[in-house]
């Protein structure tokens, strides 16, 4: 049984953590796990709780129960049930995002990401359309385009003949050069 010390010291740690509304307020959300989610919304939610962390005042150590006080229902159960089997010394925050990927962003829907890139062109968007979407799928196909040269030679790749052909004779380089658009 704990001192009265320790408990007193146990308790002030305890409330120096963010509690669940104190997330929310900053933007979280509480996450169900429901079979027929989209992994997609998922992935947003796991991406937005990253970033209200980061935002803050909330050490590294202690995101993990930050999280599992937004986790619900089946996601609350899935993560009862990993922390049972798991070493408690194996069970951070890291952790939490490689078995949260596994078990909610399955790897059809990356596969199926990383299709969309490689199959990605111009077509009739807009350059800054055609470069939003690049830049949010290229993350699925870190491997393929996994340096700059590659990201561009991949993005042009997938311009319009026209736009290749101005790159081509440096009319789009030496715009950009000059602070110009397309």
């Amino acid at each position: 049984m704990p001192s009265d010390i320790e408990q007193e010291e146990a308790n002030e740690v305890d409330s120096n953590l963010p509690n669940t509304d104190t997330v929310k307020k900053d933007g979280a959300k509480e996450f169900w796990g429901r079979s027929e989610d989209d992994p997609a919304k998922d992935e947003y939610w796991l991406k937005t709780i990253q970033q209200v962390f980061n935002e803050m005042v909330c050490p590294l150590e202690d995101y993990l129960k930050c999280v599992v006080s937004l986790l619900r229902e089946e996601a609350y159960n899935w993560w009862a049930t990993i922390t049972v089997v798991v070493p408690k010394i194996d069970v951070h925050w890291e952790f939490f995002k490689l078995e949260f990927k596994k078990k909610y962003i399955s790897k059809r829907y990356l596969d199926k990401k990383k299709k969309e890139f490689l199959e990605l062109n111009q077509g009739n968007k807009s350059m800054p359309k055609y470069e939003r979407e690049f830049t949010y799928l290229s993350k699925y196909a870190r491997e393929i385009v996994s340096t700059e040269e590659e990201m561009c030679t991949h993005f042009e790749d997938g311009l319009n003949d026209e736009i290749k052909m101005m790159i081509g004779c440096g009319i789009v380089r030496s715009r950009s050069e000059d602070g110009g658009n397309f």
